[in-house]
């Protein structure tokens, strides 16, 4: 069975994927303490982490592959509740998506009958489920492989009986 649901998730805002975190009350802090030797940071360095002025990252300082992965988060289309932990406005993204997928089953009751025509003494049930991707963000990245199937058998010794 297919369902819509609500969807509400926090998505970074543009002046965070700017490297913009004034909005923070906790510091945000460079492990390099405002010293980078080179393009990969700072290694071997074993100061004290310092706090970036102002909350916000230079740009130069922002990872390519976090800037690249930034593409798969959709922009913000509700204000969000703001004041979330250390000043971050959380649950600033909503929208509807589907989930669930199909159901089968089936019960076939067998055996010989004894002499009540509904009596049964055997049953074989199965039951199949398909789980449909899940994908609210619209990426798309799931689509091709996380639909899951599970399928159940099952048969054993069994009474009924109408009278």
């Amino acid at each position: 069975m297919r369902t819509g649901t609500a969807f509400t998730t926090t998505v970074p805002t543009p002046a965070m994927e700017a490297g913009n975190f004034s909005g923070l009350t906790a510091p945000v802090l460079d492990p390099c303490g405002g010293t980078v030797t080179g393009p990969t940071g700072c290694p071997g360095y074993t100061g004290p982490a310092t706090p970036f002025p102002g909350n916000v990252i230079p740009a130069s300082r922002l990872n390519p592959t976090s800037l690249a992965l930034l593409k798969y988060f959709p922009a913000a289309n509700t204000a969000g509740k703001p004041g979330g932990l250390d000043g971050i406005t959380t649950q600033n993204y909503t929208t509807a998506t589907s989930g669930g997928g199909n159901q089968n089953q089936g019960r076939r009751p067998s055996g010989p009958k004894p002499r009540h025509e509904s009596a049964h003494i055997f049953r074989y049930t199965y039951w199949n489920v398909l789980d449909l991707p899940v994908d609210p963000l619209g990426t798309g990245l799931c689509a091709d492989r996380c639909a899951e199937t599970y399928n159940s058998h099952c048969g054993g010794p069994w009474l009924q009986t109408t009278l």
